[in-house]
């Protein structure tokens, strides 16, 4: 019990993976919100994007012929991020 529990507690530790992903979403958010304000339209695209990354990720662990891939996970996440820096960009050329 006591083993399960230390287990379960270590896997809560980020990696360096998941430090930097939280880094570039911090930045994209804030980079995001300063420039074009929130809005609910931009509730709607990261709710989205969201469940287009969570299905990605159940689709690794469902499907026999692939499995989940640390790099993968975070390409997608990284792209995710550039179109909303590009949307960002464009809201600002459009200003």
């Amino acid at each position: 019990m006591m083993t399960a529990l230390l287990g379960w507690l270590r896997s809560l530790i980020p990696v360096q993976t998941e430090i930097e992903r939280g880094a570039v979403a911090s930045a994209a958010g804030a980079l995001n919100t300063h420039f074009t304000g929130w809005r609910d339209i931009h509730d709607a695209l990261v709710v989205l994007m969201a469940i287009d990354y969570l299905t990605g990720i159940a689709a690794a662990y469902i499907n026999p012929n692939m499995k989940p891939n640390c790099k993968q996970g975070f390409s997608g996440f990284c792209k995710k991020m550039v179109i909303l820096c590009i949307i960002v960009f464009v809201h600002e050329l459009v200003r």
